[in-house]
């Protein structure tokens, strides 16, 4: 029989098996061990225990949910940062790697085919790129690309090259997908869309805004 978990409103929780996710929406992924932790770091209120399933849902819909610990992270699925590349989102960035050792914060939004990866150690911004393929333009390009996007000649809209009109003319530039957004995500962390195959067995997470 799986054992029963209960939260501050006493609600029976039955730890399920982790659920893939990702797509369609935005998350942190938290260098941590301690969800607790983390939902007090970033102030998420009326915080809740839920397993997987309610979880996701609750992710999807408006609300926050705190996976546990995957390989010494911690992510968070749904956390508002509506602007990526605004002041705000740096500073959420650089003060939760200051406090972690490190964050990063990754976004799929397949309508507009808008996508974005970053990363902060140690109160840094160390990696940033969005690329909006509904106007063909990047909306961030700042740091190096890592290793995990070494094999990719990703388009740099922003760049000095791109002033030149034959900097267009180069067929082979890589365009990012969600599918690039998840395996740069699995080189740096977790890649959360097959978190199935990280062996997790039955476990919860927590839920909150």
């Amino acid at each position: 029989m799986f054992k029963k978990f209960f939260s501050k409103k006493h609600k029976e929780v039955i730890p399920d098996k982790p659920l893939g996710f990702g797509f369609k929406n935005k998350w942190l992924a938290i260098r941590a061990n301690d969800m607790h932790q983390v939902a007090d770091f970033l102030k998420i209120k009326n915080i809740e225990n839920a397993n997987w399933t309610e979880g996701l849902a609750h992710g999807y819909k408006n609300g926050v949910f705190i996976t546990p610990e995957v390989n010494g992270w911690i992510l968070v699925l749904g956390y508002d940062v509506s602007d990526l590349e605004t002041i705000e989102s740096r500073a959420l960035l650089e003060r939760t790697s200051k406090a972690f050792g490190e964050c990063q914060l990754f976004l799929t939004h397949r309508i507009i085919d808008y996508h974005f990866w970053g990363k902060a150690i140690g109160g840094k911004i160390s990696r940033l790129y969005s690329y909006v393929g509904e106007s063909g333009e990047n909306m961030v390009v700042e740091g190096e690309p890592t290793p995990a996007e070494m094999k990719y000649q990703f388009i740099n809209t922003l760049s000095k090259e791109a002033k030149d009109d034959t900097y267009w003319e180069n067929e082979n530039f890589d365009f990012p997908d969600e599918s690039i957004v998840m395996e740069i995500a699995g080189k740096w962390s977790v890649d959360p869309s097959k978190i199935e195959e990280y062996n997790l067995g039955l476990s919860f997470g927590l839920i909150g805004n």
